[in-house]
């Protein structure tokens, strides 16, 4: 669910951009609308586990760089500001991405 949140906006601006001659404009802006709409109400629900349940999320997609001395994994960390922001910025962006249409 955290990941989708960040790559919803995402897919809809690349299947809006490279499908947008055969969908049509009308498809592309309910493709990005649809995509901002789900990202948004995710964001609300990752809000709602972390910054009110208490519960920060750790999401640990692997080792970036993994020498003796040094080790860098590629982490996603959702904490009560990460989703804070999350919530603001995805429903800002989708409410000027309705109103641009």
């Amino acid at each position: 669910m955290y990941i989708l949140i960040l790559f919803f906006p995402l897919l809809g601006s690349i299947s809006a951009g490279f499908l947008g001659r055969k969908i049509g404009y009308k498809g592309a802006q309910f493709m990005t609308i649809s995509s901002l709409a789900l990202a948004s109400i995710l964001s609300i629900l990752a809000f709602y586990e972390v910054s009110l349940c208490a519960s920060p999320v750790l999401i640990n997609l692997g080792s970036w760089i993994n020498t003796d001395l040094l080790t860098i994994n590629w982490v996603f960390y959702f904490d009560q500001l990460s989703t804070t922001m999350l919530v603001i910025i995805s429903n800002v962006s989708l409410a000027i991405h309705i109103y641009s249409v």
